[in-house]
Formats: structure tokens, C-alpha cells, sequence
């Protein structure tokens, strides 16, 4: 789907028009590049809009290509804006889940997580950083 054509119906930007206007202003970043209204969005792409006093970055989770107007889905199942950096601990191991204390704040609180989501080589007492929805190992 085009990108103009995707900031509208996500309901990122409020008209088609105006996502026209705001790729040829290069106000629209697509992985890092100004991107043409023309662009064909894909999965995993990231879509920064700097519009306005606050800039709205959103990694695309879905594709609509096959979609009809009467069956999109809510469109928080379509993007997602908190991409990290998070740090974090793996405190404890429960089969296939994984408890993780939040290491870059003060939190007592944990987090459980599927193991399937966590590099493989996972142990009580290893470090993690959260960014663009990808968990990794640091040091």
C-alpha cells in the first residue's frame, strides 16, 4: 500500500492530501530515508512523522494490502510507538517464561515474558536491552 494512502487509513496523519504534502516536505522518514508518498509501506518497516512539536515514530505490524476498508482492524494492532531502549534482567526462569526486572529505573516491578520472544542463550542473572521490538544480550 502507498505510503500516503497507509498514513490515512492507520489514521496517523487525518487526510491523504496532507501525507502527500508532508512526503514531498520530507517530513516523512521511512528506515531512516525521506521517503515519496509513493512508497510501497511492508512489514517491519519504521515510519518517523516530524510534524508538528512532537515526532511520532511507528513500526508497522501489519500489512493492508489485502484489506478491505470494512474489515480493518483497530488501528493499535497496525503500528506500535514505544520502541525502547529498555534494559533489563532475566530474575527468574518458569518453563516457558521468563520474569524480567527493569534495570534503567527504579522498579520492583516484573515483567513476564514468552521465552520464544528472548535470544536463546538466556540464564537467571542475564542483562537485556529492549529496542525496536527485539530483545538482545548485552555484556
Amino acid at each position: 500500500m502507498r505510503l500516503d494512502k497507509y498514513l490515512k487509513v492507520t489514521r496517523l496523519i487525518k487526510r491523504r492530501t496532507i501525507a502527500n504534502e508532508a512526503c514531498d516536505a520530507e517530513k516523512i522518514v521511512v528506515n531512516g530515508k525521506a521517503a515519496r508518498a509513493s512508497y510501497d509501506v511492508k512489514v517491519g518497516d519504521i515510519i518517523e512523522i516530524n510534524m508538528g512539536q512532537r515526532p511520532l515514530k511507528v513500526k508497522v505490524l501489519k500489512s493492508l494490502s489485502m484489506l478491505q476498508r470494512k474489515t480493518l482492524p483497530t488501528t493499535t494492532s497496525l503500528w506500535r510507538t514505544d520502541m525502547g531502549p529498555y534494559e533489563y534482567k532475566v530474575v527468574r526462569i518458569d518453563g516457558d517464561y521468563a520474569h524480567l526486572l527493569r534495570t534503567d529505573i527504579d522498579s520492583d516491578e516484573t515483567v513476564l515474558v514468552a521465552r520464544a520472544l528472548l535470544p536463546g542463550e538466556i540464564d537467571e542473572g542475564t542483562r537485556l536491552l529492549w529496542e525496536n521490538l527485539e530483545y538482545t544480550v548485552i555484556g
